[in-house]
């Protein structure tokens, strides 16, 4: 099983993020091979960061743990086993016919635009 993780590419300066704040990131999602197969803000929202009440269940679990770390500002790479993203479901790509196979790790590379807005 693997492990969450959360490598921070360079530090934010802004506010710290909570539970219960909006918060809005841009995103990449891959698979350990490389492959683009998940949400991202560049190819799925017409280049629109997200934004969503931070621990509300509206996103990844993931993102939900891995954001409260972080400050705006923030770029970071977060490494999420797959009970806390699509667990052990089939799920088709959002980005084309590719399926994500069962029970597959996702990384995120994220920035975090805002915290608390």
């Amino acid at each position: 099983m693997s492990e969450f993780g959360v490598d921070i590419t360079k530090k934010g300066k802004g506010k710290k993020c909570e539970n219960g704040s909006w918060t809005t990131i841009s995103w990449k999602g891959y698979l350990n091979d490389g492959r683009v197969i998940t949400d991202s803000s560049l190819e799925t929202t017409d280049g629109r960061p997200k934004t969503f009440n931070l621990g509300a269940d509206e996103v990844y679990k993931c993102w939900d743990l891995a954001l409260v770390q972080l400050n705006k500002g923030t770029k970071a790479t977060l490494h999420c086993p797959a009970h806390l993203v699509y667990g052990s479901a089939k799920i088709q790509s959002p980005l084309g016919d590719d399926w994500i196979p069962k029970n597959s790790d996702v990384d995120f590379d994220i920035t975090v635009e805002d915290c608390n807005v």
